[in-house]
């Protein structure tokens, strides 16, 4: 009984083997054909290509050179792998170029930004040196000019000049003195001036010299800015004392109140 069981298992076991080898072969011989078929394919591709249409006698057709096509290839890809290497330099130096330029445009900047800096620099040490003279005006002894009798009394004595109109903002055309200029700039024959009494007094007859002239005047006004040695001379009109703005003049004072 034994034995008859080993039998049946001895024989099952062949039969799976046997089963299992016809599988596999089975499986090898499809490999097989599909890469015989890929093969023909390839092969009539490469036929149909070269001999452009030679179906039927193909006998005076010279075979394919397959060195020769595999050096045309090699040639080929030679080529495309340069155009590659030229084109990755070429874009390389592109960027090179761009990055240079924009190095300078920054260093361009950089210049203006610099000479914008030095421009305002050089603007308030000016603002400054011009601070320092009106100050060093109005340290200047009060009473100077202003002292009868005073020994400087006909010298030239540096002033700052500024210029105003009878129209100007809360001018009622009527001066400190009572002088009417309303319609006129001059008074006895004479310009009017405004002047800071405690240096020039009031109806002192003076003499000016301007970069627009040489001329007698009449301090006849007075101004809420005109301190220290700064005269204010009557012009035609408030436009026309912005085109003669604020300049350095001599005074001497000729017949003092």
């Amino acid at each position: 009984m034994y034995f008859m069981k080993n039998s049946k298992l001895r024989y099952l076991g062949e039969g799976l083997l046997i089963i299992i080898i016809v599988i596999m072969l089975a499986i090898g011989l499809n490999r097989l054909h599909n890469s015989l078929k890929e093969s023909s394919n390839e092969s009539s591709f490469i036929v149909d290509r070269t001999f452009e249409g030679c179906y039927d006698d193909c006998s005076d057709v010279a075979p394919l050179d397959y060195e020769a096509i595999l050096a045309e290839e090699r040639v080929q890809q030679q080529e495309e792998h340069k155009l590659a290497v030229a084109e990755r330099k070429r874009q390389e130096k592109l960027e090179e170029e761009r990055i240079a330029q924009e190095k300078e445009r920054e260093r361009l900047a950089q210049l203006e930004r610099e000479k914008e800096e030095e421009r305002k620099k050089k603007q308030q040490e000016l603002e400054k040196e011009r601070l320092a003279r009106l100050e060093e005006k109005k340290k200047q002894p009060q009473t100077q000019l202003a002292s009868r009798g005073t020994s400087n009394a006909g010298q030239w004595i540096r002033f700052e000049a500024t210029h105003y109109g009878a129209n100007c903002y809360k001018c009622s055309g009527i001066t400190a003195t009572g002088i009417d200029i309303r319609n006129t700039i001059y008074h006895n024959g004479m310009r009017v001036i405004a002047v800071d009494p405690n240096v020039i007094p009031l109806g002192s007859i003076v003499e000016v010299q301007t970069p627009h002239g040489t001329f007698k005047a009449v301090a006849g006004d007075t101004g809420g800015r005109i301190k220290g040695y700064i005269i204010d001379i009557l012009v035609e009109s408030e436009e026309a004392s912005k085109k003669y703005g604020r300049v350095d003049v001599q005074l001497r004072i000729l017949n003092q109140k």
